[in-house]
């Protein structure tokens, strides 16, 4: 998968020019799988609070394209809770979600993982991932 963007300590998006603090700032709006063209789409909305930089984008869009592979945890629901535990990576064969590669420790053949504050997750391989903001 080529990205724009590093996972820093399993909570933050970095890029050359942001940091985008997605545990502690945002939680998910919504997780749009376009099968028709094979695109996914899973947006953030910032929330409230002190600790939440002014300037940081209201809405981050991490966009999946050419999807080829998809899965949710069986738990998975669109009710359930949208804050974000930690993100990382998991090679294709490994099923054991107790823990996540770090990005020091992926390579671009891995899958990207969300992880959600119930143990819910999000698991997805596409060719690029791009960062849009509103």
């Amino acid at each position: 998968m080529k990205k724009d963007f590093v996972i820093d300590n399993s909570i933050a998006l970095e890029g050359e020019d942001f940091y985008y603090d997605i545990h502690n700032c945002y939680s998910v709006k919504a997780i749009e799988l376009e099968k028709g063209n094979n695109q996914l789409r899973v947006v953030f909305e910032k929330g409230q609070g002190s600790w939440i930089k002014e300037d940081d984008p209201q809405t981050i869009e991490l966009h999946f394209a050419n999807v080829s592979f998809f899965e949710t945890s069986h738990t998975f629901s669109e009710n359930a809770p949208k804050d974000i535990e930690e993100m990382g990576y998991k090679n294709k064969g490994d099923f054991d979600y107790d823990y996540f590669q770090t990005e020091e420790l992926s390579t671009e053949d891995d899958d990207f993982i969300l992880r959600f504050i119930n143990d819910d997750y999000v698991r997805v391989f596409a060719d690029t991932i791009q960062i849009l903001t509103r």
